[in-house]
């Protein structure tokens, strides 16, 4: 068998191809782009309804803080779902993903999560809406019903 140029060029060629198809399947798995999950958890109305009663308590417009299960909503893709979902709800509200504002949402479904992190953000509760949705005052904040 010859190994001359076309052949090394073509089987070169396919290699590659082959690499970039693997390459992209493992990181679409990864990053769980195929994750279609038909699990209710993941609604948006069932988290709307989650968010019903501290919505009427929110001012309309401005900014809030937001404090979840993870200190880095980057680190996990359904933690940075449920960010963009509560940012989605609660618009035109704008919701920074710090604990630095007057008013901080805290949105938990992990019960350690949410007596660990607003106690070390420095954070004192407000109201305790059930279902892990609290709102907590931060650096000497002030609700706009109040």
């Amino acid at each position: 068998m010859s190994f001359d140029y076309p052949t090394r060029a073509k089987t070169t060629l396919i290699l590659l191809i082959g690499l970039v198809v693997v390459s992209d399947i493992y990181v679409a798995v990864d990053r769980e782009i195929f994750n279609m999950t038909t699990d209710p958890s993941y609604d948006i109305d069932v988290r709307q309804k989650r968010l019903e009663l501290i919505q009427q308590r929110l001012p309309r417009r401005g900014f809030i803080g937001y404090l979840g299960d993870k200190s880095n909503v980057f680190e996990n893709p359904s933690v940075q779902r449920e960010y963009y979902i509560v940012q989605y709800i609660l618009s035109p509200l704008i919701i920074a993903h710090t604990a630095s504002f007057p008013v901080v949402l805290g949105n938990f479904y992990d019960i350690e999560s949410q007596l660990r992190l607003p106690k070390r953000a420095g954070l004192v509760l407000i109201t305790d809406f059930g279902n892990g949705v609290k709102l907590f005052r931060g650096h000497q904040g002030r609700l706009a019903s109040e």
